[in-house]
């Protein structure tokens, strides 16, 4: 790696190019540092081609004299799709400018593979130095974008016509399948007890309800799955027991899949989130095929509630939820519409480099070259990841860490002492990074905003009420785009089912599907307007709305218990010392709940397998005989 132009000359023998006169602003003694991660392959296409049309250029001019390279200064941006800006206008000191159509084989030598068509600004040389006066103007290119959802449906449609645009038909039969499977799989390996509930295989409309009732449990929460059978209390009733039994409602949630577990994972690294990753993919292209962002959006990280056993359980103790699963999120900022995510499974032996940097070019590779502005926090914001996203054709805003490598070091918060609500702003290129003192130092770095543009914002100050505060206005909008995430997971934790599972992805799950259901809602409020907000004012009615339109006509089946083929009469009787070790008695266990301990018994019933004490015979035989 050369450090400067004047080593790479004497290095390759071009003395003679030190005749060329320079301006100031291109090359500055020791100041002059190339790129710092220009690769070698693009040294040698600059040494090819300043070998070639440096000598072209000695020819043209006319008086033998030495000629000076201007660089037009028309233009302040850098080109959405190039690294350098790469117009050059050479012009004679005596003569007129030489046009660009004489040297147009020579125009754009320092650009990237990107498109030939792209528009392209004049070139203003290498400056390495922020500046923090005679900061230059800065436009934002319009976005190409149409907002909205891509799909409208008629006035009459209903929340579950607008769910199903992402949930549709395979995915319901898929949930049907693999649930049938597994509980056929799991009862073969540990049959149940005579007396415990039959299972019969679920069909789609079953499913249906089952997830209607599941988001009914999301919005009148009780402590037990089982209360809301509950009939005790008139108080307390409700009418789900007219739409599923309770214990068939409790084995499809034992026995709910969604991957087959006997199917062997790829070679290779084994995936984590194989029992979820088809849901995954199939759920980031139904939500960018929906609906289309208006411009903005917002990159944040949250954490999906679980405390069990699991590999890449996060501890996050600055967030509201500390233990759980942690998930990348890329929300529409004025809405929080759900465009993309991915699931954090943790590190694969040494830490991933760069992990920020990957993680936000993942969300954002399929909103490329349309002008879209995305927001982060200090997690993801630095120099290079801006520069890239603006080379992609991406704008990006975020509040930045000082020791971000890049940042003007003269206005960071150990050389410079603020006073409440004054700021101080500098620019560097296309850059554009803020230092404002609030109750606590707050750096901004824009690769859009004007620096010299100013917002305002509310502020109390130690006063009761808020007052208007001027500030930059890259700062400002950063202020109000950057809440997309957490308006997203706000509404779907207030309305998720929160019952404990020992299954991971079970809770995940639910997640997701709590988060496609306000999706859904998002889209039938930009479809029909006027409709939604008139029958469904919040995302509560819609969410109200959705669960009875996926119960349907389903209504409670009185299911016969399981029957034991062999067994074939009701009647049990007790064996004597039917065991050689004391095992716990199964009426005793059930009458006393969990937690009691319960002396056992040698004897058991005869017919049902199962031990029992001398007095729980009665008690055995007329709850088996009531359940057949």
């Amino acid at each position: 790696m050369y450090k400067t132009i004047f080593d790479w000359l004497i290095l390759n023998k071009y003395t003679s190019l030190w005749k060329i006169e320079t301006p100031s602003s291109f090359v500055n003694s020791n100041k002059c540092i190339v790129v710092a991660k220009i690769s070698l392959h693009f040294v040698f296409e600059i040494r090819n081609c300043l070998i070639v049309k440096m000598a072209e250029i000695m020819d043209y001019v006319s008086d033998g004299s030495d000629f000076e390279v201007e660089y037009s200064s028309d233009s302040d941006s850098l080109s959405d799709k190039s690294v350098f800006s790469s117009d050059l206008i050479y012009q004679q000191q005596s003569t007129s400018a030489c046009t660009h159509t004489k040297y147009k084989d020579f125009h754009g030598y320092l650009e990237t593979s990107a498109s030939d068509d792209s528009d392209t600004d004049d070139f203003t040389g290498f400056d390495f130095n922020w500046k923090t006066d005679n900061l230059q103007r800065r436009t934002r290119n319009k976005y190409t974008g149409i907002g909205g959802s891509k799909f409208q449906h008629p006035d009459e449609a209903q929340p579950q016509h607008y769910f199903e645009l992402f949930w549709d038909s395979n995915v319901w039969a898929t949930l049907v399948i693999e649930t049938n499977k597994y509980a056929k799989r799991e009862r073969l390996k540990s049959p149940p007890f005579t007396f415990a509930a039959k299972w019969t295989p679920v069909d789609v409309p079953t499913m249906k309800a089952f997830i209607g009732l599941c988001f009914y449990m999301g919005i009148t929460r009780k402590p037990k799955i089982a209360d809301h059978w509950k009939q005790k209390f008139g108080l307390f009733r409700s009418q789900v027991n007219t739409i599923m039994s309770r214990d068939r409602f409790q084995l499809i949630w034992r026995y709910l899949h969604l991957y087959d577990s006997e199917l062997l994972p790829q070679l290779g690294q084994p995936d984590k989130l194989l029992k979820l990753r088809w849901l995954i993919e199939y759920l980031n292209k139904a939500f960018s095929q929906m609906y289309t962002t208006y411009g903005s959006v917002t990159i944040d990280e949250s954490m999906v509630k679980f405390k069990g056993r699991l590999s890449f359980r996060q501890y996050l103790p600055s967030k509201p939820i500390k233990w759980g699963m942690k998930m990348w999120s890329l929300a529409e900022s004025t809405n929080g519409y759900l465009h993309q995510f991915q699931i954090y499974t943790g590190k694969e032996g040494v830490q991933e480099k760069r992990l920020s940097h990957r993680v936000v070019t993942d969300l954002m590779k399929n909103m490329q070259d349309q002008n879209i502005c995305v927001y982060m926090d200090n997690f993801y914001t630095g120099i290079e990841l801006l520069k890239e996203l603006k080379i992609r054709g991406i704008y990006a805003c975020g509040i930045v860490r000082a020791n971000r490598k890049g940042l003007p070091t003269e206005l960071l918060p150990k050389k410079l002492k603020l006073a409440r609500h004054e700021y101080r702003v500098a620019q560097l290129d296309d850059m554009s990074f803020c230092h404002w003192m609030d109750t606590k130092p707050v750096m901004i770095l824009s690769n859009i905003h004007d620096p010299a543009a100013v917002g305002i914002v509310n502020r109390r100050s130690g006063h009761i009420e808020q007052r208007q505060v001027i500030v930059p206005h890259m700062l400002q909008e950063y202020q109000d785009n950057m809440r997309g995430v957490d308006l997203l997971h706000q509404m779907v934790a207030y309305y998720l089912i929160n019952h404990r599972s020992l299954k991971w992805w079970r809770r995940l799950f639910f997640h997701l599907m709590t988060a496609m259901a306000y999706n859904s809602y998002i889209v039938a409020q930009d479809s029909n307007p006027d409709i939604a907000k008139q029958q469904w004012p919040s995302f509560k009615d819609y969410l109200e709305h959705l669960c009875m339109g996926l119960i349907g006509d389903t209504t409670v089946q009185r299911d016969a218990p399981h029957v034991n083929e062999i067994m074939s009469s009701p009647r049990h009787t007790l064996k004597m010392n039917m065991y050689s070790k004391r095992r716990i008695c199964v009426e005793c266990k059930a009458a006393a709940g969990p937690g009691v301990k319960i002396h056992g018994s040698f004897h058991g019933c005869e017919q049902c397998g199962v031990a029992l004490h001398l007095k729980c015979i009665s008690y055995h035989s007329a709850r088996a005989n009531k359940l057949l």
